[in-house]
């Protein structure tokens, strides 16, 4: 991942409030017990610059690193030491102590799962010895003190409450975009990107679907397959690029021609398919008349010239057994269609 991935950088933005808000709420519950131990200027001037100047730093290292998802793990893994580090500076106060190991254990596994909850647990035990020989060794008069006093108690409460709910804020608020990009994911996969229409992939799952209710029903389900006449000669002759604008000037009119319960989808290429449920061929075949002349006057900009379009007009009945038959029946017109010299609608006929 590179430094100019998009990703990587959310991410680290993602971290970088939370980092600052939980390191100033923790900073009170440390504060106070170092107070009340009379703890040496060492101390003090450790937990300062872990609450007030690491997060910022943290943040500046992981947004120039060339990784910057995994410059911020590390940070989350750095985080976890200095807790673990805290916890003996508490002289081992039972509620401060599991606050804090709490906070950035819920954090850890907020951001990686189990596996980061697991390394991040490993890396405060080691903060945790390492800061406890430290205490020892310049400490005088250091001692365990495992029960909090109501002070202690208090300047814990915030954390304790605001933390936790700051965490399912942003979780909440990452649970929702990630539902917008799955929804946006989703049409992507079902959207054919040069015209905007369905891809045949989703087309041909809305034939199945009509034509299954068809045959619940009994109502009335007909299909247009629609090819554009001499599209390889226009390719030739105005280039790919004035293809592909014919292509989507057509598409555009297919849109907004047909009904909210139509189904329109590019078939491939040059073909498209147009479902029309509750229609019969009467009414499919009548559409298809509308459609061709305005499709006959359209000119593609800025290119200045015209096409015509093809159809093949066929409704589901009792001879059909299944949905890609209906397809094949309005392809078969198509097909004559083109035979019989373009630019016009025919309906299938068993021969």
């Amino acid at each position: 991942m590179s430094r100019n991935s998009g990703s990587g950088l959310n991410f680290v933005k993602r971290i970088y409030p939370p980092r600052v808000f939980g390191s100033a709420l923790a900073f009170s519950a440390v504060a106070i017990v170092l107070y009340q131990q009379q703890a040496p200027w060492h101390f003090w001037g450790f937990i300062v610059f872990n609450a007030f100047l690491w997060p910022h730093l943290a943040y500046f290292i992981a947004i120039k690193s060339e990784q910057p998802t995994l410059a911020e793990y590390r940070n989350l893994i750095i985080d976890s030491v200095f807790v673990g580090v805290w916890v003996p500076l508490l002289s081992f106060n039972l509620l401060p102590a599991l606050v804090l190991l709490t906070m950035v254990g819920l954090s850890n596994m907020t951001v990686g799962g189990w596996r980061l909850f697991l390394k991040g647990v490993a890396a405060s035990m080691v903060g945790m010895l390492l800061a406890w020989q430290w205490a020892l060794y310049i400490w005088e008069g250091y001692a365990i003190q495992l029960e909090p006093n109501m002070l202690s108690l208090m300047a814990t409460a915030p954390a304790m409450v605001v933390f936790p709910l700051s965490i399912g804020m942003i979780t909440f608020s990452l649970s929702r975009r990630l539902a917008r990009q799955r929804q946006e994911l989703e049409k992507i996969s079902r959207t054919d990107s040069l015209s905007q229409l369905s891809n045949r992939r989703h087309w041909e799952e809305s034939v199945f679907r009509e034509y299954e209710r068809h045959k619940r029903s009994g109502s009335p389900l007909s299909l247009i397959m629609i090819d554009i006449d001499h599209f390889k000669h226009i390719n030739d002759k105005y280039g790919h690029i004035a293809g592909d604008q014919m292509i989507r000037e057509i598409s555009a009119l297919f849109s907004e021609a047909v009904r909210k319960s139509d189904m329109v989808g590019r078939y491939g290429g040059e073909e498209f398919g147009l479902l029309l449920p509750d229609t019969d061929i009467k009414g499919a075949l009548q559409f298809a008349e509308r459609l061709r002349p305005a499709v006959q006057t359209l000119t593609v900009k800025p290119y200045g010239f015209q096409c015509t379009i093809s159809l093949g007009v066929a409704e589901a009945d009792s001879s059909i057994k299944q949905h890609l038959q209906l397809i094949d029946h309005a392809d078969k017109a198509l097909y004559v269609a083109k035979r019989s010299g373009r630019n016009i609608a025919v309906v299938y006929e068993r021969e």
